[in-house]
């Protein structure tokens, strides 16, 4: 049993169609119109419901998790996080994150820097200048931060060395890697001490959970992929999941941008789908 938080409806049929069991859909309040916390707190509220009358559904509640596609990964990620923070029962059996968006600290990383090039941004769709325009949108209703973001003065020298452990460059394979300046960089605090409340708050950006909050998580699958400027924060995620030795399916797809598993003039949409789906099954046994 799946509960997923989509952000495409065709993705939820499409995962029906590989995962033959049951499968519910969420629906939550949108920004701008609704701004952080208001889909998380939907999201918190339907899981809790179903979970606690699962019963009534014909389903197992032992065996239901949670998923979602890039802002659906951002939900289903803050969803356990709660879960497992307020020690909610019944608990989670999995989560399932395909290629998440999972912090608004850092838009110095490898993949942002990538595919923030007039050269390179026609590869994927998710790029710096989107995720910021998105993030703005869920957590302040407007633009009126994005310049900021897009410089990176959003964040104080003092916060990103106080969270860098938690969003870490090191932590990526070496090709990606780049060592961040912290205690050179550029930092507006007016519009830092405007923001900081939300961005590092981790039902927002889940990446800034601390690893004694990480251990809370069920067992987690977790999807990136190369063309995509989410890349570096999923993978991120997936070595500090690791480095914990929590419970972990971690698949990275080269070749292909956000958003292939919906794609299916790609190979790899296929093999995606089946490799997400016979996770579910072995993980619902």
């Amino acid at each position: 049993m799946v509960v997923l938080l989509p952000v495409y409806l065709i993705f939820t049929a499409i995962i029906r169609l590989v995962y033959d069991d049951d499968l519910l859909a969420l629906s939550y309040r949108l920004a701008p119109e609704h701004v952080f916390p208001a889909a998380f707190d939907d999201c918190v509220k339907a899981t809790k419901y179903f979970m606690k009358n699962a019963a009534a559904f014909g389903v197992d509640s032992s065996k239901i998790g949670v998923a979602g596609d890039s802002a659906g990964g951002n939900l289903a990620m803050a969803v356990s996080l709660y879960f497992g923070k307020e020690n909610i029962k019944p608990k989670l059996n999995f989560q399932g994150l395909i290629y998440p968006a999972l912090q608004a600290m850092d838009y110095n990383l490898s993949s942002y820097r990538e595919f923030d090039l007039s050269m390179r941004n026609t590869y994927t769709p998710v790029t710096k200048t989107t995720m910021i325009h998105y993030y703005n949108l869920y957590g302040f209703g407007g633009d009126q931060y994005v310049e900021y973001f897009k410089e990176n003065t959003h964040t104080t020298r003092e916060t990103k060395k106080k969270y860098r452990k938690l969003v870490d460059p090191s932590h990526l394979t070496w090709k990606y890697q780049m060592l961040p300046d912290d205690d050179n960089s550029k930092e507006n605090i007016e519009i830092a001490n405007k923001v900081a409340n939300v961005i590092l708050n981790p039902y927002f950006a889940p990446l800034m959970a601390t690893d004694e909050e990480l251990k809370l998580l069920p067992k987690t699958y977790l999807i990136t992929a190369e063309y995509d400027g989410l890349r570096d924060e999923g993978m991120i995620l997936g070595h500090r999941l690791r480095r914990i030795n929590h419970p972990l399916n971690y698949k990275h797809w080269d070749g292909v941008e956000h958003g292939f598993m919906i794609y299916s003039f790609y190979d790899s949409y296929k093999a995606g789908l089946e490799h997400l789906s016979s996770y579910i099954k072995e993980v619902s046994v």
